[in-house]
């Protein structure tokens, strides 16, 4: 299209076959160069705007859907284990109140999992979602079963549900399946970026050949338009703002380092109380539970009779460990007789005569027989005032009263 730089410094006249009047003209007139240029520029620019258009319009959709990705796998984990712990904490303390709790994370669950259910196409959604929502609704069905024994009195046969091997066959088939959305849309969101990266690479690759050849022909028109100085002089302002921009970029950041400080030490001593407050209820919470255990010991005196004092006030909870481990203990020693102690009861009321007659009962189902010492004479007032029959469990002075009966 043009003649080479080495050749316009030749004189037109000394080229052979050439008219010097229409050279010049050509070489003065530098249109042609200036459209050709133009139209490559323009066309460069198109691609490349339409390549950075669909870059930004996937990161824009990619990178909040895959935020929100993150945000749903820990939001599906944390209240799927509120669930599963506020049933087994039901189940072990029987407290309704666990239930309350597992009926509010509930909706929040199902909705975590419709929404990530929601960014999965439909047959990929319904593909996993079958085994998973089969497995869900077993899950459901134990649970429910967990916490009406627990308000029926049999927390043993919610804690057998809820620790079973089929309880837990379902809970992690459940968790498979949401797994396998949650690394599907995962791995989606990683294709779409790695598309973009693939894109802007080729758009850079391309970049890299593309512009050095329009630099060149831009560089003959400017040579020939002779707008070299105004070239230099608009770099240079281009240059000066671009250090302008990054020193108030600069600024702005270690405006909001210096800003952002005190929260995130108020973040991280939040954490730490937090953490040592749970430390601190499990710690109690253990505690409690050996206290409970101490509370109600089985004394073998001899061959086949076992001793079971009865300490302190009776509460729901110390009733069941006591019949618990009086039926326990009379397996274990295959003891014969068992003796109630009711020496350190302070008052033996109508919930302590409900224990002692439901324990009864449960010891002769077993083939052993009771017997009751430690009834003091206003302890023995009260039961008649109250109309308490414990005629059915004969009676004894003292401890040594009873074992000398029995042995």
């Amino acid at each position: 299209m043009t003649l080479p730089l080495s050749k316009v410094s030749e004189p037109i006249d000394n080229v052979p076959n050439h008219h010097p009047q229409s050279d010049r003209g050509k070489l003065r007139n530098p249109t042609v160069i200036l459209i050709v240029c133009l139209v490559l520029t323009m066309g460069v620019i198109i691609w490349w705007g339409w390549n950075v258009f669909i870059s930004y319009d996937v990161v824009r959709t990619v990178l909040p859907e895959n935020e929100r990705l993150y945000e749903l796998r820990g939001e599906i984990i944390y209240l799927d284990e509120v669930l599963t712990m506020s049933a087994r904490m039901s189940a072990t303390t029987g407290d309704l109140a666990w239930e309350e709790r597992y009926q509010s994370f509930v909706p929040q669950l199902d909705a975590a999992i419709q929404e990530a259910i929601n960014l999965t196409p439909t047959d990929v959604a319904a593909q996993i979602s079958t085994t998973t929502n089969d497995a869900n609704m077993q899950l459901v069905d134990m649970e429910v079963l967990s916490f009406q024994a627990v308000r029926d009195g049999r927390p043993e046969e919610a804690q057998a549900i809820l620790f079973s091997e089929e309880y837990q066959s379902y809970k992690a088939t459940y968790a498979d399946g949401t797994q396998e959305l949650l690394d599907y849309l995962q791995s989606r969101a990683v294709d779409q970026a790695r598309q973009v990266q693939q894109r802007t690479w080729i758009t850079f690759v391309a970049m890299l050949f593309i512009v050095p050849i329009l630099v060149i022909l831009w560089a003959r028109v400017l040579r020939y338009l002779q707008t070299s100085i105004i070239f230099r002089d608009r770099v240079l302002i281009a240059h000066t703002r671009e250090q302008e921009l990054k020193e108030v970029q600069q600024t702005q950041e270690a405006l909001i380092a210096e800003r952002t400080a005190p929260l995130q030490e108020a973040l991280q001593t939040v954490e730490q109380c937090e953490a040592a407050l749970a430390q601190t209820v499990a710690e109690l919470q253990a505690s409690k539970n050996t206290v409970r255990e101490l509370s109600a010991p089985i004394i073998p005196v001899l061959q086949g009779v076992l001793v079971a004092p009865l300490i302190g006030s009776i509460d729901t909870i110390r009733a069941i460990t006591f019949q618990t481990n009086v039926l326990q203990m009379i397996e274990s020693w295959k003891a014969h007789s068992v003796v109630f102690d009711v020496t350190g009861v302070p008052v033996v009321d109508t919930q302590v005569s409900q224990v002692l007659l439901e324990t009864a009962d449960a010891v002769r189902m077993l083939g052993a027989t009771v017997s009751l010492v430690g009834v003091r004479p206003e302890v023995a007032q009260t039961i008649v005032g109250l109309g308490i029959d414990l005629s059915g469990i004969p009676s004894y002075p003292d401890l040594q009263a009873a074992v000398q009966n029995l042995s």
